[in-house]
């Protein structure tokens, strides 16, 4: 399972951006020390101001994308994009709407865009590739999330997600790699514990999948596919009861789970 970043966690992060843009009365966002400041002999000359309407459709779109109402939100965004198109707080956060509404392919234009703004900016790269997983084009997903880990080598979430697709690909070791990385940075990350199960599972190292599993479980018991997959090496083991508890958890999570419902009519065909 890969992490898709929480958006009105992102957006805020970058709330904190523009308001701090607007008191320097900068023309640009600059968040890495290698960002140029604008060409000027003098640079004591004054900055032009940004519109004083962008930050008000910007917290106004914000407002909107925490209600969950990404049509409006987008609209917003749209309209600070237009005051002032050469920032990347607009594209982002109006990104990350479009992918609130599983617009992806929106949403990795606008990501590109905030990219080409602030390519020294590991969250459009991460945003981008997030976007570019969840269409299953995996390998502008690895490269994306490489880029972001260049830029920000303590971000547990790419770390989470590259493992993921490394698991997808069948290159189990690249994939704890990433996984062990990501847990050591947050070690209470529990699809970081799930996803390096399923590394372990598939290289059948069953007792410490099971562990990593239950791990994950402990961190968020709401983690259906954890207890689908911890079923199936308990059903492995002969422990029928143990996977049919752990089946029945996963399906009363997830009723319309598809794999955990075919899975408990094997395990109580074969406990009979």
């Amino acid at each position: 399972m890969h992490i898709k970043e929480d958006i009105m966690k992102k957006i805020k992060t970058w709330t904190g951006i523009i308001t701090m843009v607007i008191f320097l009365l900068c023309a640009c966002v600059a968040l890495s020390e290698d960002e140029n400041l604008p060409v000027s002999e003098d640079t004591s000359a004054e900055e032009p101001a940004m519109p004083p309407e962008y930050s008000d459709h910007v917290n106004a779109g914000n407002g909107y994308a925490e209600k969950l109402q990404y049509d409006e939100a987008i609209a917003e965004y749209s309209r600070a994009i237009e005051l002032y198109p050469d920032l990347m707080e607009g594209y982002n956060n109006r990104g990350l709407a479009y992918s609130g509404k599983g617009q992806n392919e929106k949403a990795i234009s606008d990501f590109s865009r905030a990219i080409e703004i602030s390519p020294a900016t590991a969250d459009g790269y991460l945003n981008r590739a997030i976007a570019y997983h969840d269409r299953g084009l995996y390998e502008q997903a690895l490269s994306d999330y490489g880029r972001a880990i260049e830029i920000d080598k303590g971000d547990a979430t790419a770390y989470n997600n590259r493992g993921n697709i490394y698991n997808i690909k069948g290159q189990y070791d690249n994939a704890l790699s990433d996984l062990n990385k990501a847990i050591e940075l947050n070690p209470g990350l529990a699809d970081g514990y799930l996803n390096r199960g399923i590394s372990y599972d598939r290289k059948g190292q069953y007792d410490k999948a099971l562990s990593d599993y239950s791990k994950a479980i402990e961190l968020n018991p709401r983690l259906a596919e954890a207890y689908n997959n911890r079923a199936l090496i308990y059903y492995n083991k002969g422990m029928f009861d143990k996977a049919l508890t752990d089946l029945d958890r996963a399906l009363e999570i997830n009723p319309g789970y598809a794999d955990a419902q075919k899975n408990r009519e094997i395990v109580s065909k074969r406990k009979k």
